[in-house]
């Protein structure tokens, strides 16, 4: 493809448009695809380099048309990407999963400690579960009744009385005693780790994942500390077979961390991968490398149920 800016015409700015308005989320209007590189195609390409990470030009140089061929490989109908279509076609829960994830992450994520809002008081305030409360949130999380969601929606023992529970965590180097619900909703906070409240908290990233899969139709469910209930575990290594867009990944080391594989060429020591849980409790699409990911959780094991 070749290098595209404003002003630009032709049956390739036709195709840059079509998947631009495939990307989910866009806070701008749908572009016609005229083949004609104006001056709103020029803004929603800026948008897109902004969310995307990459280098914000307003211009579709190979980087672009990289990122934009492989986050809409998922999102196209089959036969209708640009690019072609890989055999994971076949599985189309792929897809699925890969829709609900992306549209998690683009054009902003839906959950953020980047953002913070006020505090606005509880209509019902029902009474903590457990030890007296000792601090709660001055700002709330962007986005967190989306997070609440995820637990919700995907976690096993997650109910009305889980939220209301107390117990101790470590906040700007103190123990402090806070409800389940403002470690959903207090900026830059966790729910406490039960077992140890110095460890800083709960981690969602396998949440996140195992909640998109749940979207999707597999039939799988969380457990406080994982793994995703019904679907083996395989390890992972250079000599591995390649896993497959919309498996859970899991990287090892001093903190484990779970995301979804996108359809990508990172090149030889990348994977490309949309994960909760991310920089700023965000759900972002970020490269990750291969040494780091130790396992995987394959849809292959819902495919053949």
């Amino acid at each position: 493809m070749r290098t595209l800016k404003q002003g630009a015409v032709g049956p390739d700015v036709a195709a840059m448009q079509l998947l631009l308005n495939t990307i989910p989320q866009t806070l701008i209007a749908r572009l016609i695809e005229d083949g004609v590189f104006g001056r709103k195609t020029t803004i929603r390409v800026i948008e897109f380099q902004k969310n995307a990470k990459l280098v914000v030009d307003g211009v579709i140089g190979p980087q672009s048309w990289a990122m934009l061929d492989e986050l809409t490989k998922a999102l196209l109908p089959g036969g209708t990407h640009p690019a072609g279509l890989g055999a994971w076609r076949d599985e189309p829960f792929r897809e699925a999963v890969l829709k609900i994830a992306l549209a998690e992450a683009l054009p902003v994520s839906n959950v953020s400690d980047f953002v913070s809002l006020p505090v606005v008081p509880d209509a019902i305030v029902l009474p903590p579960l457990g030890k007296a409360v000792t601090r709660t949130p001055q700002r709330w999380r962007f986005g967190w009744p989306r997070l609440k969601r995820y637990y919700d929606e995907s976690v096993i023992g997650v109910n009305a009385n889980f939220w209301r529970q107390t117990n101790e965590i470590k906040i700007a180097g103190q123990i402090e005693v806070i409800t389940h619900l403002d470690g959903v909703r207090g900026n830059n906070w966790r729910i406490p780790n039960i077992a140890d409240p110095n460890k800083g908290g709960m981690h969602w990233c396998g949440i996140f994942a195992t909640w998109c899969w749940i979207q999707a139709g597999v039939p799988t469910r969380w457990p406080f500390g994982g793994p995703p209930v019904g679907i083996k575990k395989r390890a992972f290594s250079v000599e591995s077979a390649e896993p497959k867009p919309g498996d859970m990944l899991v990287q090892g080391g001093s903190l484990v961390h779970h995301s979804l594989l996108l359809p990508d060429d990172a090149g030889k020591n990348h994977f490309l991968v949309v994960n909760g849980n991310s920089d700023g409790q965000s759900v972002l699409i970020k490269p990750i490398t291969r040494k780091s990911v130790v396992a995987v959780y394959s849809l292959e094991d819902f495919a053949k149920k």
